[in-house]
């Protein structure tokens, strides 16, 4: 099965969502939002916003050793030059 990754940007959170396993029995994987962490969230956001030039790499530096396991998950796939899309519901707040 192939990773399902969802990743948002709203007014005032970045969610995160990732569907890793899928069987018969279960699905598995993670979610995150941040939202209460307004400097992280502003990193976040400018990263995921720059992530095919050298301003998102190097926040992604910076944020590669996040407490938070999604931070350091999506500044991974920054770093590696990984593809990836995120929406951008930047006109909505949760």
């Amino acid at each position: 099965m192939a990773i399902i990754e969802k990743f948002r940007i709203y007014a005032n959170a970045f969610e995160s969502a990732v569907q890793d396993e899928d069987t018969p029995e279960a699905y598995g994987g993670w979610s995150d939002i941040i939202k209460q962490e307004t400097d992280l969230l502003e990193m976040v956001k400018k990263m995921v916003k720059n992530k095919d030039n050298d301003e998102g790499r190097k926040i992604a530096v910076l944020l590669c050793k996040a407490k938070k396991e999604s931070v350091r998950y999506i500044a991974d796939k920054i770093m590696k030059r990984e593809k990836f899309e995120f929406e951008d519901r930047s006109s909505t707040s949760l």
